[in-house]
């Protein structure tokens, strides 16, 4: 499980950095905003690869988690506004997919797995 997270958290981290380049780029209404939601989630992924990797503590998997929880919430809706909208835009969904796996994955690695497990 620890290398499957891990091999997610390095695609969540290129995408975002992906996305933070093309929003810097092509500079959309709101870009700014995006940008600094994906370079918050670039964040989080590398954070969280670095924690499972290196083991750390209790108190940052408590950060790891909380991060967690907000890419899987922002994977989710993106998803969904992906499948409500007219201009159907397939790496939001691979994307927020993506998220949404590995916010599951980390709750499992970090707070569920047996003990053994995260070692």
């Amino acid at each position: 499980m620890r290398t499957i997270l891990l091999t997610l958290c390095a695609f969540t981290l290129l995408a975002c950095c992906w996305l933070t380049t093309m929003e810097s780029v092509l500079r959309h209404p709101g870009y700014s905003s995006r940008m600094i939601m994906d370079a918050l989630l670039g964040a989080g992924s590398l954070m969280t690869g670095l924690i499972v990797l290196l083991l750390a503590g209790t108190g940052w998997r408590w950060l790891a988690l909380a991060a967690a929880l907000g890419a899987g919430a922002v994977g989710v809706s993106a998803i969904v506004h992906d499948a409500r909208t007219a201009h159907f835009e397939g790496f939001a969904l691979v994307i927020g997919a993506a998220l949404s796996v590995q916010a599951a994955l980390t709750l499992w690695v970090l707070a569920f797995s047996p003990r053994r497990e995260r070692v």
